[in-house]
């Protein structure tokens, strides 16, 4: 790879990442849309590429972002998931103290 295309990979990353950032909330809710709309996403993300600049994008770089995207969401809700389970733990034994006396 040149350093132009990787120069204009770069910017075509870029240009996706804040479609989704302005698009797609960073939620579970969000998630689950990239997950359920990810085609129709890679198709919206390309035309709007395709009509501002005239560029043809490969849409597995679209489809690359995206599912980078959901992993990067999906370790983030597997650790907080993993947080509260963690918390929850700490509390039981708590409760049960308190039941006790």
């Amino acid at each position: 790879m040149t350093d132009d295309q990787a120069y204009t990979l770069k910017i075509i990353k870029k240009v996706i990442s804040s479609y989704l950032d302005d698009n797609i909330p960073n939620n579970e809710i969000g998630l689950n849309m990239l997950v359920d709309q990810c085609d129709d996403l890679v198709y919206k993300i390309a035309s709007k590429i395709y009509t501002e600049s005239g560029y043809k994008i490969e849409l597995s770089i679209i489809c690359n972002v995206i599912n980078e995207r959901i992993e990067t969401l999906n370790r983030h809700f597997a650790k907080i998931n993993a947080e509260k389970k963690e918390k929850s733990m700490k509390k039981k034994p708590n409760m049960l103290l308190k039941n006790l006396s």
